[in-house]
């Protein structure tokens, strides 16, 4: 599905956060899922694009709960796009995700 409206690309940009891990995981979520939301869900996920970094990545890791319980389905979404709770990021120069294409989302442990 395209991503045509100004308030979505908007919140592409805004999905650009503090680490790579975030920007893809936010990014991913709105490319896949953010579309199929309804009004309130949409709305709840640009608030918690307006939380702090640290906090938002604590609650989609898993680390702490927000404070805002109306926060946890959307949260819950994005960890579902991501296909686990804990997400860790390996290295793939294949990876159609990435801009520069060397990194991917996956819920594999991965060990250099």
């Amino acid at each position: 599905m395209a991503l045509a409206s100004t308030s979505t690309a908007q919140l592409r940009w805004r999905c650009r956060r503090g680490t790579r891990e975030m920007d893809l995981l936010l990014l991913r979520f709105l490319e896949r899922d953010y579309p199929h939301l309804g009004a309130r869900e949409q709305s709840l996920f640009g608030a918690l694009l307006d939380e702090p970094d640290p906090d938002l990545y604590a609650w989609i890791t898993g680390q702490s709960e927000p404070s805002n319980p109306d926060y946890l389905p959307v949260i819950g979404k994005i960890n579902n796009c991501s296909g686990s709770k804990t997400t860790n990021v390996i290295v793939d120069r294949d990876c159609p995700l990435s801009s520069d294409r060397d990194v991917i989302l996956t819920n594999e442990s991965r060990t250099a």
